[in-house]
């Protein structure tokens, strides 16, 4: 296994190489930047959205201080941004490695649980990527460590700050309080507590900012109006986002081959059924704690989720890591028929087999992705140099941040997809887009080809739309400039 999971290692560590740009990068970036700036959390970039230029109050909180405080130390930079999902990613393998040993286990199964953690398909894609998830999902993980090693307090106060990271956080919250009550039953109440205290303690800095300004009302609006649950208005929505929990197990071939893998470890570990019983597997008890809390935190996903996005997947995976390690681990109970134990390692085999296989493939297609686009400050460079009037609005892509965001007063064409999506039922014309744009003072428009929204600008638009006419067009980008008219 060692000799794998360096292997694996070495894989994910080379995606970092010119890693492309993700949406969500300058997105979170341009939050933390005017939060290093002007001492507040706002958007220029959605001007307009919820009064979000003024102050945002409803956001990923502990996710953005923590990147506030790593880019405004070393520089708003693409790969500064990148490297605060990779911290987090780096923290999350060592929790894992501390448990494992902790539980006792020999060295071979510290390297099975950090190659299946290496080789996660969803954790090769996001783990160079500004989003709060490996933040939380490890603070999460690291509550969970806590609380089996009784010290509920700390457990509570890190779940809490998991909250803070973002509201999913509340999954960690809700099952740490079950495990508790499932494992001690009725001397839960004392440990519930304090973990419960110290949970509410590091959620409730989430209203800190609002209070300080005095606007709970402006937080409710924000979080009542947000563009991320628009979709989910009714009882009905939520049923039916909690009841399509297999979009989220099974969304793509790395969903699905992990949960492959959980499953066939499951049968592999408790069969032939039914005479294997669970206290039959070596590390029983420890075992099933593993496993029950794993249960609560799905139940609790299911129980708060907005949607079933396919990088929630990491909130499970380093609680998956440690289940099925424990689970390989056990195998060797006593009293195991050499036809069992054959069975075992062959099932064992092919699923993880395949496992890696999907985790190679999606190595191999980051990389290629890597190689197809372009370095995204040169082009941001290209396309400035075409606008040349630093100082103005423009409306562009999030990722034209990098290297311009102190050059111009950049309004998000994703703005415009979410005002599409809301006023227009998403079928907003070209020359409705450049009204609004002109309405805006945009002195100029950057079309954006490679993301999967429905923006009005395609390829085959006009050259020409109005006072804006196309002075540059490649396979990512368009540039209209507006023409006749004084700034």
């Amino acid at each position: 296994m060692n000799r794998l999971f360096w292997l694996f290692l070495t894989l994910l560590v080379a995606t970092a190489y010119h890693r492309s740009e993700h949406f969500d990068d300058a997105w979170f970036a341009e939050q933390a930047y005017w939060l290093v700036r002007d001492g507040r959390v706002r958007s220029e970039f959605f001007r307009g959205l919820n009064g979000w230029e003024k102050q945002l109050f409803v956001f990923h909180k502990g996710f953005i201080y923590f990147g506030a405080a790593l880019q405004g130390l070393l520089g708003f930079s693409l790969p500064v941004g990148k490297a605060v999902g990779a911290f987090w990613t780096v923290v999350g393998g060592l929790a894992i490695w501390w448990q494992v040993r902790w539980l006792g286990l020999a060295t071979r199964w510290v390297y099975l649980a950090l190659l299946v953690y290496v080789a996660n398909g969803m954790l090769i894609e996001y783990a160079f990527v500004n989003r709060p998830e490996p933040m939380y999902a490890t603070l999460g993980f690291i509550s969970f460590l806590l609380l089996v090693r009784g010290r509920t307090a700390g457990a509570g106060l890190l779940a809490g700050l998991a909250v803070l990271t973002h509201l999913n956080g509340l999954c960690f919250v809700l099952a740490g309080l079950g495990w508790l009550g499932w494992q001690q039953r009725g001397n839960a109440l004392r440990p519930a507590l304090r973990f419960g205290l110290t949970a509410a303690v590091g959620s409730s800095l989430y209203l800190a900012d609002a209070l300080r300004a005095n606007q709970l009302p402006m937080l409710w609006a924000q979080f009542t109006n947000d563009p991320a649950t628009s979709h989910m208005t009714t009882l009905f929505d939520k049923l039916l986002i909690s009841s399509k929990l297999h979009e989220l197990l099974f969304h793509s071939e790395e969903e699905a081959t992990m949960s492959a893998l959980v499953v066939g470890v499951l049968v592999l570990t408790y069969w032939p059924w039914p005479r294997t019983r669970p206290e039959q597997v070596d590390g029983a008890a420890a075992l099933a704690s593993t496993g029950q809390y794993l249960l609560l935190l799905l139940l609790a996903f299911v129980l708060i989720t907005k949607s079933n996005t396919d990088y929630y997947y990491l909130i499970f995976l380093p609680v998956i890591c440690i289940w099925i390690t424990q689970c390989v681990a056990g195998w060797s109970a006593t009293g195991t028929s050499p036809i069992v134990a054959r069975w075992r390692l062959y099932g064992l085999g092919l699923l993880l087999g395949v496992y890696l296989l999907t985790g190679a493939y999606k190595t191999i297609i980051t990389m290629q992705s890597n190689r197809r686009q372009p370095d995204v400050v040169q082009k941001n460079a290209r396309l400035a140099s075409l606008i040349q009037q630093p100082g103005t609005r423009i409306i562009a892509p999030l990722d034209f941040f990098y290297d311009q965001q102190e050059h111009y007063r950049i309004h998000g064409l994703s703005y415009y997809h979410l005002l599409n999506q809301k006023a227009y039922g998403g079928q907003m014309t070209v020359d409705q887009f450049f009204h609004l744009a002109e309405a805006d003072s945009a002195v100029a428009v950057i079309s954006d080809y490679g993301r999967d929204f429905s923006y009005p600008i395609k390829k085959d638009a006009p050259a020409r739309v109005g006072h804006y006419r196309r002075v540059y067009q490649d396979e990512w980008n368009a540039v209209y400039i507006r023409k006749g008219i004084k700034n």
